[in-house]
């Protein structure tokens, strides 16, 4: 099983790969429209090591952590702070 990838420019497969510690935006799935920061990795695959699930810390009026698909989420292109 291969180790746990930290998703950052070095280890990125493509431009749409949300690095951690970055925002991001949720773009697909039941929390899609939200916005927040990419905490750290909850599930990993098997196969390469890139996270299949993560924990972000949503940046809105909520303030909340939610456990998403990785593929759900996009780098933000603006900081919205």
């Amino acid at each position: 099983m291969p180790q746990p990838v930290f998703v950052d420019n070095k280890s990125r497969r493509s431009d749409n790969d949300a690095l951690f510690g970055d925002w991001v935006d949720v773009v697909s799935g039941p929390s899609s429209g939200r916005y927040g920061v990419l905490e750290k990795g909850a599930t990993f695959s098997g196969a390469d090591g890139y996270p299949v699930t993560v924990v972000i810390r949503t940046r809105d009026a909520r303030n909340e952590l939610l456990t998403l698909n990785y593929s759900d989420l996009r780098p933000s292109r603006s900081g919205k702070r």
